[in-house]
């Protein structure tokens, strides 16, 4: 082999190795951004699955506080109270999900 061709094998490989850096610099930055994405998906299933079981002891108390409504004479006060108790947790979970 002559140096010539030595010399263009060479050109050839380090034009190879510069695309493959740069690929390879392509794709670290769409995997950055993929992991953020699921970062921010997954802090938002969170957050849907919190409001969820919320949701779900809001609909659970509503219930109760209509099988006593029938039952108890004072039962529009007793309605407000735990109504203010929920309402209060509410802010509570809140904050602490902040």
């Amino acid at each position: 082999m002559s140096q010539e061709n030595i010399l263009n094998r060479l050109d050839y490989l380090e034009i190879k190795i510069r695309k493959l850096v740069e690929a390879h610099l392509v794709l670290k930055e769409s995997y950055l951004t993929v992991v953020e994405e699921n970062n921010v998906l997954k802090n938002n299933l969170a957050s849907k699955d919190e409001s969820l079981i919320n949701f779900q002891n809001q609909e659970k108390m509503s219930t109760i506080v209509s099988s006593l409504a029938e039952d108890t004479p004072r039962a529009s006060e007793l309605k407000s109270k735990i109504n203010e108790v929920i309402k209060e947790i509410d802010k509570c979970i809140a904050q602490l999900s902040e």
